[in-house]
């Protein structure tokens, strides 16, 4: 079922950890900042999962069912300044994650990695809905991936991304 154009916005909202009509626990900064409160490493899987199901709902939105093959005319004029807010604080979070798990809370390379790769991950796919023809998103993600974190696996993100973990609400 594709979610309405406000529901997506209001569940970026949510993982922004901004005042919205959704209450969600699973908040993707909401986490983070638990995180940072608690001193401790926090599973942020469901979260992420959510936030790039968000993304791809939001590519077909702004996009088309087939970016490459949408005529560029039918590209938004301007972008919702407060949608390019919510995920800016999403992927800055994610960045200030791993970063803190890589300096301290005693934190395996492990998931010091997952961390890294979930921030890049969300950096990738935004840069890719912004881009605007970009069919594909994950594959164009798992490909920069496999670039950027040669030789670590990236099958826990490619998880983490199709949702296989658990079901996610966008």
């Amino acid at each position: 079922m594709e979610m309405s154009q406000d529901k997506l916005y209001a569940r970026l909202k949510t993982h922004a950890n901004l005042p919205s009509p959704d209450s969600f626990e699973q908040s993707f900064c909401l986490l983070v900042y638990k995180s940072r409160i608690e001193k401790r490493p926090i599973d942020l899987t469901f979260a992420a999962s959510d936030v790039f199901r968000c993304f791809r709902a939001l590519n077909r939105i702004w996009n088309g069912t087939t970016p490459s093959l949408t005529p560029k005319e039918r590209f938004i004029g301007s972008l919702d300044r407060w949608i390019v807010y919510y995920v800016s604080v999403v992927i800055n979070d994610a960045i200030e994650y791993a970063a803190m798990l890589a300096s301290c809370f005693g934190s395996t390379v492990a998931e010091t990695v997952y961390a890294w790769q979930i921030a890049c991950a969300m950096s990738v796919m935004w840069n890719s809905v912004l881009a605007g023809d970009i069919d594909d998103l994950d594959e164009t993600v798992r490909l920069e991936l496999e670039s950027r974190f040669p030789g670590e696996s990236v099958d826990r993100i490619r998880e983490t991304m199709s949702g296989e973990s658990e079901k996610g609400l966008c």
